[in-house]
């Protein structure tokens, strides 16, 4: 995966079986994946991914539809209210990826159960690591400019749009910011962009080839969390 020095080192490169599972996933998850709902992304000259709002006619920009781990608006603003440097972090892992690239390069793979295992595994261990020594850079990063992060639930139904953009630790003192991201490192990985949630999404557990090469691939560990409840309480 390359050095990790920068927040964005090849953060975006995917490493996944050739002849891997194509269980598709659910029909309504899949609906919450609209190609044609792109966000502006350029780069800042610090190298850092910055999204844009209003910068076409200034800076190149390219048009990118984000991962959004397919979670609908409702679900969206109850991790942000409840765990809002872990929703920022989601937001910022996400601009990393272009699933209209995706599956121009591979076809089909963006729809599977295997990808979205894949993909919250990876924002476990991205989550992880960022949150030691990286996590008030990587914030800043998102506030440089205003932006939002439009992705179509059911783009032919207009009120699913979904609208996203960062809490910030504008919210709250930047102490108070690291305590958030210090309590996602003691926990090794996410509280609610995780197991469960990918369950209420999906409505099924990991897929067993894609957790097997997380393990291997990106160092995932389950986060204590995890191995701690159990999934009939009232965690969310």
């Amino acid at each position: 995966m390359g050095s990790h020095n920068r927040i964005n080192s090849n953060e975006g490169r995917l490493i996944f079986h050739k002849n891997h599972d194509k269980t598709p996933i659910n029909a309504e998850a899949a609906e919450r994946i609209n190609l044609k709902e792109t966000t502006n992304l350029c780069r800042a000259d610090d190298g850092y991914l910055t999204a844009c709002s209003g910068w076409e006619n200034l800076i190149q920009v390219k048009k990118i539809v984000p991962y959004t781990f397919c979670i609908p608006q409702h679900l969206w603003d109850h991790v942000k209210n409840r765990q809002p440097f872990e929703y920022d972090m989601a937001l910022r892992f996400g601009l990393e990826f272009d699933l209209k690239e995706i599956e121009k390069n591979s076809p089909g793979l963006i729809y599977t159960e295997y990808f979205h295992t894949m993909m919250y595994l990876r924002f476990s261990s991205y989550l992880y690591r960022i949150s030691r020594d990286k996590a008030l850079i990587a914030a800043t990063e998102l506030l440089k400019d205003s932006f939002n992060i439009r992705v179509a639930a059911h783009y032919k139904n207009l009120e699913d749009i979904i609208q996203l953009s960062p809490a910030g630790y504008g919210i709250f003192d930047s102490a108070r910011y690291t305590a958030l991201a210090m309590n996602n490192r003691r926990n090794r990985g996410p509280f609610m962009i995780g197991q469960r949630l990918y369950q209420m999404i999906f409505n099924k557990k990991w897929n067993k080839q894609a957790y097997e090469l997380c393990q291997a691939e990106y160092n995932y560990q389950v986060p204590i969390s995890e191995e701690e409840a159990s999934f009939d309480s009232n965690n969310w």
